[in-house]
């Protein structure tokens, strides 16, 4: 079953260039049925055709989480005769992986849909049906991801480490942490990004998107 969840109510901040970068993973993002591999290989050959076609929202990505190309302008990228494999590589290690072949040694573990599904009902904005998800599935509050960066729901309030389509801060984000955190969500839990492992209050402190969306400062109120 594929659940479709659009960015557009409550409002939503979203970054230019994440909002070319959600455009061009639509018809993937909220397939929650396939494998990680076979989700993962669809992003990164979605995202390799973008790149052969010079769109500087394929930069995005490989300039975050390449480990050869970090911080390079999309004219230096282009010009570096990059392969698919160097794709592969990019998309492994933005969710967490140390390489591609880790990836696929993962055979047919499939992605954990309440999950999943869970942290795309929160950056919608949609807190009733997220309070639904959570009284249904409790183990949510304390549960991590499957991918290596274990993030929190938590977490990915914080807009930073996690996977860059996800990087956006809804209006209500305030409140939905609120909820999280009188649900039972523990602010000191750490995920592993940046080469080392952050509780939700440094990585929002950090994150330019609650900066930009004006609520970075009663976010962080939340935190002791």
């Amino acid at each position: 079953m594929t659940n479709v969840i659009f960015y557009n109510m409550p409002s939503i901040y979203i970054a230019p260039l994440l909002k070319d970068l959600i455009k061009l993973y639509a018809r993937i993002l909220y397939d929650y049925d396939l494998t990680i591999v076979v989700r993962l290989r669809r992003q990164a050959e979605i995202l390799w055709e973008a790149f052969q076609t010079h769109q500087n929202v394929a930069c995005i990505e490989i300039n975050n989480y390449h480990r050869d190309h970090l911080g390079k302008k999309p004219a230096e990228l282009f010009n570096a005769k990059l392969s698919f494999e160097d794709i592969l590589e990019t998309i492994a290690q933005e969710y967490g992986y140390e390489s591609w072949k880790k990836v696929e040694q993962l055979g047919n573990e499939k992605q954990n849909y309440k999950f999943e599904k869970a942290i795309d009902t929160l950056l919608s904005g949609d807190i009733k049906a997220l309070k639904i998800l959570i009284s249904n599935y409790p183990e949510l509050i304390h549960q991590t991801s499957q991918y290596p960066h274990q993030a929190t729901l938590l977490h990915y309030v914080s807009s930073n480490g996690f996977e860059i389509h996800r990087q956006v801060v809804p209006s209500n984000l305030v409140e939905i942490t609120t909820f999280l955190l009188k649900a039972g969500a523990d602010p000191n839990a750490k995920m592993k990004v940046y080469g080392g492992e952050f509780e939700v209050k440094s990585l929002i402190a950090t994150s330019a998107h609650p900066k930009a969306a004006g609520i970075v400062d009663d976010l962080l109120g939340l935190f002791p």
